[in-house]
């Protein structure tokens, strides 16, 4: 909805435009369901002009507000951040918490001659651009707070967690044009059991557990672990193939003192009519170092920028996709 009327985001906000005057600003708030361990205090950093392409394509500066809070009489407990409980009814599992939880306000510093296009892209898509404003933010955050924070604790940062969405574009005296609120639903359905009812009575299919997991955390931006996730998988599938259709497992795993590949262990398996596939060895092995290059290159220390995995885990499920439609 657009709306002109004035914002109040608090002392600290006011204070901040007076000193470091802005064109506009697009000012982000939400709560996370989760205790952050910082101090309640106010931040500032600057990015880059690629840091919410393709959004908004110039150098400029972000400030924050981190705000943690205590909230009692909750109907459900956060993880580590539950201070106490009281039981409503002693005849039925029914409680009442206190907890813990952190909230984030953020002000990207904006210009009038992003105006127009940021307006009309929310129009067209307002939650995805919310989405994607937002979650630049929260990765910077979170990785920074990840990386400071001394193993006390640690958070995959995305937009999934957040209680709701909330967008307001305002002016440097706080004076909102255009503002939109949405809730944050996205996986409220119900989907068919039978595949459920029947899993509860075979084996546990460990690859297919990992790739779904995969997929999740590439929805939920949660890159890093869909990448290793889909690694994991692709390895669990084939060995699995190895110990149930082999009669010598141990053959696929040594030649002399070295251990085979994943990728000489598909060739084997190949070569020996284990395993078939409609595509040719130089396409599948293609596939397998779009599976295995980026988990190598993060288990090896060679990820310098933790914000541009997207495309890895992409091409990561995407191949193992490929591979499994292709298998004969």
């Amino acid at each position: 909805m657009t709306s002109m009327m004035i914002y109040h985001p608090g002392d600290i906000f006011e204070d901040y435009a007076k000193n470091n005057p802005f064109e506009m600003g697009i000012f982000l708030e939400f709560t996370l369901p989760y205790y952050l361990t910082l101090n309640r205090g106010f931040y500032t950093f600057s990015v880059k002009e690629n840091f919410f392409a393709p959004y908004l394509i110039k150098e400029r500066k972000i400030t924050f507000e981190l705000d943690s809070r205590c909230r009692d009489s909750q109907s459900v407990p956060l993880r580590e951040a539950t201070f106490q409980f009281e039981p409503n009814d002693l005849n039925i599992w029914n409680y009442k918490y206190t907890v813990f939880n952190s909230g984030l306000r953020i002000l990207i510093e904006t210009f009038n001659d992003e105006r127009d296009s940021i307006i009309q892209q929310i129009k067209n898509n307002g939650k995805e651009v919310m989405i994607a404003l937002m979650q630049s933010c929260l990765e910077f955050i979170l990785f920074k707070y990840n990386e400071t924070s001394d193993g006390i604790h640690a958070i995959s940062p995305s937009v999934y967690d957040c209680s709701h969405l909330s967008f307001n574009f305002v002016y440097s005296n706080f004076i909102i044009e255009y503002m939109t609120i949405t809730g944050n639903l996205n996986t409220i359905q119900q989907v068919n059991d039978d595949s459920f009812r029947e899993a509860l009575n075979s084996d546990i299919i460990v690859w297919k557990a990992f790739l779904n997991e995969s997929k999740y955390a590439f929805k939920t931006f949660d890159y890093k672990k869909s990448i290793i996730y889909t690694a994991i998988a692709f390895e669990s599938f084939i060995t699995s193939l190895i110990y149930s259709k082999t009669p010598d497992p141990n053959s696929y795993e040594k030649e002399g003192p070295n251990f085979l590949t994943i990728r000489t262990k598909v060739h084997k398996l190949m070569d020996n009519n284990y395993l078939k596939s409609k595509l040719d060895k130089s396409d599948i092995d293609y596939l397998i170092n779009d599976i295995a290059y980026p988990r190598n290159d993060m288990v090896h220390g060679k990820v310098f920028e933790l914000s541009n995995l997207r495309q890895k885990a992409e091409k990561s499920i995407e191949a193992f996709q490929i591979l499994q439609d292709n298998w004969m």
